[in-house]
């Protein structure tokens, strides 16, 4: 082989140990352990606002936790609330972590595979089996990388924004919707109320679809400008995050409700296609952002 086989060859080497460290399997299992420190904390949640009804039943009033703290039952569920969210957070900050230290591996293996493609002889097949064994283990890195990225809205700041989520539960904050969907879970899964929703959700989709296809364009010539597209699709996408969020706290928080309607499958379809839609814009964006990034280095 040439000598830039050989730097090709003695680079993933010596990267091999890291490679490791950043599996993509580690990156799965933490955010696997986010999902369940989430779900732990909402099922806290729902017995805090259990303990908020009996404690007002009782004769307490006010808008703010203190006005409840006598009661032991809130007192409790409340100082519960505040260990799982404080756990989730915790396990976002362990990934955050990991991720950020799984990216110069990654762009190491990025520089790499160009080089590769670069030198490769298509007919030489250790060549071959070389660029197929690096282009595995960028796909691997790639998933640490990016992992916190795979996370929705919720998973992500659920823990880190509790003082809003004890608000909305004390005083059923009507701000909690206004970029998004509103009502509560029964209007929410009307047929004609999802339908409205979904629809909101594919036409910001093909929007994010636009502006990133434009931004990847760009990229080649003027990386200023693809910048502004990635902008104007982020903004969109944090918008379609409140969809996002809205209709997986439903499915997750009011299955009863769901399972007691006669439109129970066309109502988890309809949920199903909004949530895709949005991995698929959260997706779309993140590759494009990263191609702008890689061809801006």
């Amino acid at each position: 082989m040439s000598k830039e086989w050989d730097d090709i060859l003695k680079a993933h080497k010596k990267l091999q140990p890291q490679i490791k460290k950043f599996d993509s399997s580690i990156a799965e299992k933490k955010i696997k352990q986010i999902k369940v420190a989430l779900e732990t904390a909402w099922d806290a949640e729902d017995a805090f606002a259990a303990a908020l009804k009996i404690a007002r039943e009782a004769g307490l009033k006010g808008k703010k936790p203190a006005d409840f703290i006598a009661d032991k039952g809130f007192k409790a569920t409340l100082g519960k609330l505040k260990k799982e969210a404080e756990q989730h957070a915790k396990e976002v900050k362990i990934l955050d972590s990991f991720s950020k230290q799984a990216t110069p591996t990654f762009k190491e293996l990025t520089k790499l595979l160009v080089k590769v493609k670069k030198n490769i002889n298509k007919k030489d097949k250790e060549q071959v089996k070389v660029q197929t064994a690096l282009t595995a283990d960028h796909e691997k890195v790639k998933c640490s990388a990016h992992s916190k990225g795979k996370l929705t809205p919720a998973e992500t700041f659920y823990g880190a924004r509790l003082d809003r989520v004890v608000d909305r539960v004390i005083n059923k904050s009507k701000d909690a919707g206004k970029s998004g969907p509103a009502g509560d879970a029964a209007k929410l899964i009307e047929l004609k109320e999802l339908a409205k929703n979904s629809k909101a959700t594919d036409k910001m989709a093909a929007q994010i679809e636009k502006l990133c296809v434009s931004a990847m364009k760009k990229a080649q010539t003027d990386n200023k400008a693809a910048t502004q597209y990635l902008k104007k699709a982020s903004k969109l996408l944090d918008r379609q995050k409140e969809f996002n969020t809205t209709y997986l706290k439903v499915k997750k928080k009011n299955a009863d409700l769901i399972k007691k309607s006669k439109d129970k499958f066309k109502i988890l379809k309809g949920i199903a296609a909004i949530l895709s839609s949005h991995k698929e814009s959260a997706d779309r964006y993140s590759a494009a952002n990263e191609e702008v990034k890689e061809l801006a280095a």
